[in-house]
């Protein structure tokens, strides 16, 4: 396992990419909840419109997290599996 500090720039990137993403998600389980009840076209209409924020959000994280893997890495590396540790601003490769 390699272990990269990450710039600062790079850890406040990933980190409002995170929480936005984070943000969305637990909005969406509580309008599923609160919303599902109801039924109506209005609650669908809501629900749908942050399930496309949600999304959105969920594609810019990912894209965060590449582009800062790919900074570190070459190509042929072939890393499929890492993990962030926003707390430390750091990233664990976890392949070869």
């Amino acid at each position: 396992m390699k272990v990269i500090e990450l710039k600062p720039e790079e850890s406040e990137t990933l980190e409002r990419a995170f929480y936005e993403a984070d943000s969305y998600e637990r909005l969406i389980s509580v309008l599923g909840r609160n919303l599902n009840a109801e039924a109506s076209a209005d609650a669908k209409e809501i629900i749908i419109h942050y399930a496309e924020l949600c999304r959105a959000s969920q594609m810019k994280l990912k894209m965060v997290q590449d582009t800062i893997i790919s900074r570190y890495t070459e190509p042929e590396d072939e890393i499929k599996r890492f993990w962030f540790d926003i707390a430390r601003g750091e990233v664990h490769l976890l392949d070869p």
